[in-house]
């Protein structure tokens, strides 16, 4: 065959080429955009800390405490409207935020940025953890332990 013959057929392999290049370009542009998403996201599995900040260490959760050797609730009520916490150190009772059955921000360490198991930490038990912290956290909890928001400061 000559090539005036199969010109026409020359022409769909072209537009053929077309979309196999649109799709391909397509394709490159959705894995550049599902990476981007990927990073954009990542950012908010660290806030997770931040979240459970924002959520609060509630009345009903659990958590492991060391004097009694067992998993224990966080917490209990103590009257109708206080909510009382107990340390998942050295089981001390701390007072809650209210007769909103959550416990105070600053007794909660992720609060802090410490990688803590305990939900729960009184502020002589986050006072001896003090040296993990960022600058400034352990800034910003000095302020708190000189308006006597903690003992041992």
């Amino acid at each position: 065959m000559s090539w005036e013959a199969r010109e026409g057929e020359c022409e769909k392999f072209e537009f053929y080429l077309e979309d196999e290049a649109r799709e391909e370009w397509e394709t490159s542009v959705k894995e550049e955009y599902l990476k981007m998403f990927e990073e954009l996201t990542k950012p908010e599995e660290k806030k997770g800390q931040e979240r459970l900040v924002r959520e609060g260490v509630s009345i009903k959760e659990t958590q492991w405490e060391k004097e009694w050797g067992t998993v224990r609730p966080v917490g209990f009520w103590k009257g109708r409207k206080t909510g009382i916490f107990i340390c998942g150190n050295c089981s001390k009772e701390i007072k809650g935020a209210g007769k909103h059955g959550k416990a105070k921000n600053r007794n909660n360490p992720a609060f802090w940025g410490l990688e803590a198991r305990e939900k729960v930490l009184c502020g002589e038990c986050l006072w001896r953890r003090k040296g993990s912290m960022s600058a400034i956290r352990r800034m910003k909890f000095n302020q708190y332990a000189k308006l006597g928001m903690f003992r041992g400061g």
